[in-house]
Parts: C-alpha cells; structure tokens; sequence
C-alpha cells in the first residue's frame, strides 16, 4: 500500500529518524529523503493533525499504530521553562572557590566558548561508527569542562558563551530553525528531555567556570538548529541565576554579541547569517568605539563543525569545532574534522595569552 508523505513525517517523528521511517516502510532512505525534500519545497509547514497512523505489511496487516502530533504534542516555551525549572531543583548552586585556591587575577578573563554542542543528537555506529545519544553527549561534556577548568588560571570574570546550535532540533517535528528547510535531523530522545538536559550542560558549564573565577557572564547565542529553543534555555539560565550575584545572563536575544576586556575585544556569532569573510567588515561598522579603544581583537564562530583561522583587517576570526558526533546525514556527504572543546585567557592589555584544548571522542 502506497505511503503518503505525512505519513512518513509523522513515522520520522514517532521513530526518531529519517532511518528509521525508511526501514519500516521497506523504502530506501534517499528515496525517503527526496520525497521529504520535494514536500518543503511545496509547503511552507508540516500540516500534521491529529489522529493515528497505521503502518501496514505486505499483506495488508496491521504492523504498527501509533499517535499522530496534533496541538496535544506542541509544547509552549512556558512550559519548557516550567520543565527546565524542575530540573533546577538538583543541580548544585554555586559555591566560592576555597581560600586555598591561588590569588586571583585582576587582568585575566576566562573564555568558554560552548559551540555546536547539538544536543539531543543521536548516532548509531554501524551507521556513523560511533553511538551518540544526549547520555553520551553530557558525560563527555562534562569531562572535558571539568578538565579545562582544572587547568586554567584563577580568573577574575568568565565568559561562559553558547556559540549556537546548542540544541540538534528545534520543536516537536523534530527540525532544524528555518521554515524554509525544515530539516528533519536524527534525535535521541522528547523535545522536553532535550531542552531539559542543555539547560543542565550549561549549568554544568556556569559552576565550573565559578570554581575559578570570581564572577561569570552567560550568553547563549541562537543557531540555525535552535533559533527558538536557545532562547527557553536563556530564560531558563536568568531564571536560575535570578538571586546569584556572581553570574550575569545576557538577557538579548541577537544574533550576534560582542563585549571587552580592557584592550581586548570579543566578538561571537553563529556564524550561520554572518559569513565567515564579512565577520572583520561587520565587526568594525558595528562596534566602532570599541574597535578603535581595543589593540587586541578577537571573533569566534562555529557553525561549520571544523577548526579554521584567519587575520582580517586587524580582527582574528576563528571557526571552532563541534564536540559531537557526526550523524547519519553528515557522515554519509562525507563531512569530518577534529572533536574538541576549548577555552581561551585574556589579559586587559595583552589579548590572548593562554588557549587550553580538551579533545572529546575518539
């Protein structure tokens, strides 16, 4: 019996993969991804209703039944900062570094840049050569923050900043951001489960960087993957940090952020809308004042999963790499690079003067 496409949009949702739809309908999976490619293409959104999708054999039995979307599945950002506010409840707050610990530097900021985490992602090795799933994603997080913060000097302010795509999709459908791909992305997991566990690597992230610093600002910047669900994680964060005077959540919701350090200016986005050779000509119109009281000036983005840098006018723009696992879709176009994450130490007079670099995976 022939499948129309929304049924194979609501088998996406309801298996958690594009893969995975293609094998229970007995469909190839670019044949899967084609008819999906040519559906976005035809309609601004998915008109998923409510109701029941039934997959049958090749005799024409019943071989599984499930629940289509409908309003019932949608979650309002309300909600997801309620959900986010109940994880809260066993996440540790935050303690002063202990007397022992050495001086801290006035001159010297700590800066976490947490790109293309993607959280929610999920892999299957014998497709990928890797398993990756939201549980994998947060112990190797972890690890590799607690490492870094165990060997950066004790700074006087961090800067914990979400570089984009924190999150692998953006809503029930299970899609990237813009209404005009609409990409369907393999995810681990409910959209809820998602935004909780990102809320609790970014946590992670704030009380490690209060373990060796005095104070730490927090910026969460949107991606192509979680223009909207970037934004719940923020609330949530400045919710969190409400009654916390040694951390500052960047209460705005642009694409693109910029702040100094003395002599040293910080620039970071996406790197989704603002492409990589415009960053130096933006930054300068952007931000005159600072770009002409700063020696030292320094742009970040991420966005392309793979480590590049390059001096543009007096600016050195850095692309840095994602820590996740490819999935299915990247591995198969052939796309790889060098898993890590990174910090780096700014001194108010002399830029850059430590970069500290924790490989995850294998």
């Amino acid at each position: 019996m022939p499948v129309s496409t929304p049924e194979l949009l609501d088998a996406i949702a309801h298996l958690g993969s594009m893969k995975a739809a293609a094998e229970a309908y007995g469909m190839k999976y670019d044949a899967v991804q084609k008819r999906i490619e040519r559906y976005k293409k035809e309609n601004d959104l998915y008109p998923i209703k409510a109701g029941k999708s039934i997959l049958y054999d090749g005799d024409g039995d019943v071989k599984m039944v499930w629940s289509k979307g409908g309003a019932a599945d949608r979650i309002t950002i309300e909600e997801a900062i309620e959900q986010c506010r109940e994880a809260f409840k066993t996440l540790p707050r935050a303690k002063k570094p202990s007397k022992h610990k050495r001086a801290v530097s006035d001159d010297l900021c700590l800066f976490m840049p947490m790109p293309d985490l993607h959280m929610g992602l999920r892999a299957w090795k014998p497709e990928t050569g890797q398993d990756w799933d939201l549980s994998i994603a947060g112990n190797a997080y972890r690890d590799a923050l607690s490492n870094l913060t165990h060997s950066a000097p004790h700074t006087k302010k961090a800067i914990v900043l979400g570089l984009g795509d924190l999150l692998h999709a953006d809503n029930y459908h299970y899609t990237t951001t813009n209404p005009n791909s609409h990409h369907v992305v393999d995810v681990d997991g409910r959209f809820p489960k998602m935004i909780r566990e990102s809320v609790k690597i970014m946590v992670y992230a704030v009380e490690m960087a209060l373990s060796t610093s005095e104070y730490v600002e927090v910026v969460v910047l949107r991606g192509n993957h979680d223009g909207a669900s970037a934004i719940t994680v923020q609330v949530a964060l400045e919710m969190h940090y409400a009654d916390e005077p040694r951390v500052s959540v960047w209460g705005e919701s642009r694409k693109h952020w910029a702040d100094s350090w003395g002599k040293t200016l910080l620039f970071a986005t996406h790197g989704d809308t603002l492409k990589f050779p415009k960053v130096a000509e933006y930054v300068a119109a952007a931000h005159p004042v600072a770009w002409g009281l700063c020696t030292h000036r320094y742009a970040f983005t991420g966005h392309f999963h793979q480590e590049r840098v390059k001096e543009q006018g007096g600016l050195t723009v850095e692309i840095l790499p994602s820590p996740a696992a490819p999935d299915a879709w990247t591995t198969e176009h052939g796309f790889c690079s060098g898993r890590s994450m990174q910090a780096r130490v700014f001194h108010t007079e002399r830029g850059e003067v430590a970069r500290i670099k924790e490989p995850v995976g294998g």
